[in-house]
C-alpha cells in the first residue's frame, strides 16, 4: 500500500527499524534468544551487578525493596529483570519466603568470577 495505511487493520503501518535503531529490549532479525539475552546482559545487567557489588561488599545480603527504593515502576521492573538474569547465570542467589514479600539477594556460586 503506497498510502502508508495497513489494509488489514485500517491503521498506519509501522516502519521497520534498522538494527542501529533497535534498543536493548528488542530482538534483532536472525538473533537467537540466547544472543539477545547475552546482549542485554552486557549493558544493563553489568550496571546492576556493579551496584549490587557495592551493597554486598558491606553486608552479606541485600533486600530488593531497599535496592529498588526511589525507583519508578519501569526502573524497578528493569532491576528485577536484571536480577533474574544474574540468578540464571548463578552470579547471585535469591530467596523469597512467600509471594509478594521482599527478595533477599546474596552472592551466588559464580559471584567472584564476575
Amino acid at each position: 500500500l503506497s498510502s502508508g495505511i495497513n489494509a488489514e487493520y485500517g491503521g498506519p503501518r509501522k516502519k521497520q527499524k534498522t538494527s542501529d535503531e533497535l534498543s536493548d529490549v528488542e530482538e534483532r532479525e536472525g538473533e537467537t534468544f540466547e544472543d539477545f539475552d547475552n546482549r542485554r546482559w552486557n549493558k544493563r545487567t553489568h550496571s546492576i551487578l556493579n551496584l549490587l557489588k557495592k551493597d554486598l561488599d558491606g553486608s552479606a545480603q541485600v533486600q530488593f525493596f531497599l535496592f529498588a527504593e526511589g525507583n519508578n515502576r519501569k526502573q524497578a521492573a528493569s532491576k528485577f529483570y536484571s536480577l533474574l538474569l544474574l540468578k540464571k547465570s548463578e552470579t547471585i542467589s535469591v530467596s523469597q519466603p512467600e509471594p509478594f514479600s521482599d527478595i533477599t539477594i546474596k552472592p551466588g556460586a559464580k559471584y567472584t568470577a564476575s
